[in-house]
């Protein structure tokens, strides 16, 4: 086999659906910037913030979600408008000042994301694209160099079993990862490092992708905190039952641990 069959027999089944993700994102990405100009940037005072806890006909709480009155100017003029918050996280008060984008046309905002959010933004990519050039794009190509080096009638592999053995790493990973937090976790359950709290279970709520979670509702620092209960296969949680949760207090966060239950 000479390089050139071994190019495009090998190596370019192998890398060739990383260069169309890749064009596929650049235009995303170009697409995106035009769509960025129609958007204008205004001030925005908030006026009331309001919970909305819709249910479905089975008594299910459907995704939280917060609706906030703000008043901005636009061409020199007071404008009142109703918004759907898009995040349940970092919620504003009433009287804060927003930095949105306006779109006049279908009158919708966006959230001016900050520079603190966008070097989290830039890191996570920047460790997306490691991962995926260290565990899957770098094998791909020494896998196909090692086969072009081997006689050819020992490798006779069809693509999806190529596929699969490079599947392989990302599972291996997932899986430690998974195994080191819950025993970090654990471990700090055991040395008391984390503060119990009994809670009972409040409700039931759908998340994004429609899976039900119970939740419990703790007040942390006076503050409110929904906390979702993991899934525990072969045990049901009921509204009112007791469980027990662990609070960090170094950072506020409630955590969950799915054998803690009563």
């Amino acid at each position: 086999m000479d390089n050139s069959t071994a190019f495009w027999n090998i190596i370019f089944p192998t890398i060739s659906p990383f260069a169309i993700i890749i064009v596929f994102f650049l235009l995303w990405r170009i697409i995106r910037r035009l769509e960025q100009r129609k958007w204008k940037l205004i001030t925005a005072r908030v006026l009331r913030i309001e919970k909305i806890d819709k249910k479905d006909r089975d008594g299910v709480l459907e995704p939280r979600q917060y609706k906030l009155d703000l008043v901005f100017q636009w061409q020199g003029v007071d404008w009142h408008r109703s918004w759907i918050f898009p995040r349940i996280y970092d919620l504003p008060k009433a009287g804060d000042i927003l930095q949105l984008r306006y779109h006049p046309q279908k009158e919708d905002f966006q959230l001016v994301t900050s520079l603190a959010e966008k070097q989290k933004i830039r890191h996570a990519r920047l460790v997306l694209l490691l991962v995926i050039g260290i565990v899957i794009f770098v094998p791909s190509v020494l896998f196909g160099l090692l086969l072009f080096h081997l006689p050819q009638e020992r490798h006779i592999l069809s693509e999806s079993t190529v596929w699969l053995f490079f599947a392989a790493p990302l599972l291996v990973i997932f899986l430690v990862v998974r195994i080191y937090r819950a025993r970090r976790t654990r471990r700090k359950i055991e040395s008391g490092e984390f503060q119990p709290i009994a809670a009972r279970v409040h409700g039931f709520r759908k998340d994004s992708e429609g899976d039900v979670y119970a939740f419990c509702l703790v007040r942390v620092n006076g503050q409110e905190k929904e906390v979702t209960l993991p899934i525990v296969y072969s045990k049901n949680y009921e509204v009112g039952q007791w469980v027990t949760l662990y609070l960090n207090p170094d950072n506020g966060e409630i955590y969950a641990y799915p054998d803690t239950h009563k």
